[in-house]
């Protein structure tokens, strides 16, 4: 028996495996979308591209679905269309990662870890920034329900605004001043159920800046300043990013939208079926002609895999660009 120590590349698969003594042990690389582009040796592990189980066939686990990696695509649909989020492309619901693999990984097989992951940064950002507010009025953390509070705000904040399709200034300032109401609703009521007054839930909601007393609708001042904040904040910083983004390497905050669709070119015109296939929207029935090729090349790709995939990802990293 040996001690292994796996490295991986930036999206957690398995490229390199070395003995507790430094020794090399293995290697594997990857194309774009997870076929194995050079081995050397055998990895003692079956946690190969992302770092998901691979499976028979040379197909890989991914928990809630499996995915193909000769095909780049998933061999079940998702269960969800996140369009807000991803766009056009959430209808190929068999697509592998919004059909990015260089930049992004899908370790649930959902590719909407965006909404859990922004609230976790959020609750952390709003509960230490209460730390840090408490310890400098304070010199201490007097009141970690009020930190429970703030982390539970920043959470809401942060889902809404992982999720929401930012195009332009308006959105911005809109998307921000939703998140920042309902990042203060929510403070309000985890503030009411951690600290009861005894005069009934909505009451205690109300008194810390909720919306309603179950009687009447309060605190509207409070809530439009809210908006107006969030708004205006989050309208800057979008802008400044957007602005900054044309002249440094950063990323643009604002999503671009397109009239057109996406389309590609499956697969080329002197194809071994003997098959013109010209260019094919994007869409649910891309997967039922790219379901039947795959009937036809598997057998046959032990011997044409290279210079058919070769082709497949020359144009895939073309439609990628455009």
């Amino acid at each position: 028996d040996h001690l292994y120590y796996l490295f991986t590349d930036h999206l957690g698969s398995t490229s390199e495996v070395r003995l507790a003594n430094g020794t090399l042990h293995s290697r594997q690389y990857y194309r774009a979308f997870g076929e194995e582009r050079y081995t050397s040796g055998a990895l003692p592990t079956d946690r190969t591209y992302t770092s998901q189980r691979e499976i028979e066939n040379g197909l890989v686990h991914y928990g809630a679905r499996t995915y193909d990696p000769l095909l780049a695509r998933w061999i079940q649909p998702d269960s969800i269309i996140p369009e807000s989020s991803q766009g056009i492309q959430a209808w190929d619901r068999y697509a592998y990662v919004n059909n990015s693999p260089l930049n992004y990984s899908d370790p649930t097989g959902h590719f909407f870890t965006s909404i859990l992951i922004g609230a976790g940064i959020g609750a952390l950002i709003g509960g230490a920034v209460n730390i840090i507010q408490q310890v400098k009025s304070a010199g201490c953390v007097s009141d970690w329900k009020d930190v429970v509070s703030a982390a539970a705000g920043g959470a809401v904040s942060g889902a809404v605004m992982s999720i929401a399709p930012i195009t332009g200034i308006g959105a911005a300032f809109g998307y921000g001043a939703i998140s920042n109401v309902l990042s203060e609703q929510t403070n309000a009521i985890v503030d009411a159920i951690l600290e009861p007054s005894g005069k009934g839930l909505l009451n205690d909601f109300s008194a810390n800046g909720g919306f309603t007393n179950g009687e009447k609708i309060t605190n509207t001042g409070e809530i439009i300043s809210d908006a107006i904040i969030g708004g205006a904040l989050n309208g800057a910083a979008m802008g400044i990013a957007h602005s900054l983004s044309k002249v440094i390497n950063i990323s643009d905050p604002f999503q671009v939208t397109r009239d057109i669709p996406y389309v590609i070119n499956i697969l080329p015109n002197d194809n071994l079926l003997g098959i013109p296939f010209e260019l094919v929207p994007i869409s649910r029935n891309i997967v039922i002609e790219k379901s039947v090729i795959s009937s036809f090349l598997r057998p046959a790709t032990k011997v044409i895999k290279d210079a058919y995939l070769d082709y497949a990802n020359q144009v895939l990293d073309e439609y990628v660009e455009w």
